[in-house]
């Protein structure tokens, strides 16, 4: 059985994700958006916040959302954030 990733261990790993997919020209700058699962009982998804460098995140970027799409968590850096609609 799989264990799923912290929400600080998911946000990391799609940071280096994004930086590396940045240097590889696989996503332009601040278009899309990175996101993973965290929890499936309740449903916890880490993703990156509108607007948010793909090729400049650090992890503390990441929004904490639920299950219904509300945020939970805004990112560390004080980033303007908005849930999922």
């Amino acid at each position: 059985m799989s264990t799923m990733p912290t929400f600080a261990a998911a946000s990391k790993a799609l940071a280096g994700i994004g930086r590396r997919f940045s240097d590889r020209g696989w996503v332009l700058g601040t278009s899309g958006n990175f996101s993973a699962v965290v929890s499936q009982k309740p449903l916890t998804l880490a993703i990156t916040p509108s607007g948010a460098h793909k090729g400049q995140l650090t992890g503390r970027e990441f929004l904490r959302i639920d299950g219904s799409g509300r945020m939970t968590s805004a990112p560390s850096t004080g980033a303007r954030a908005h849930a999922l609609r």
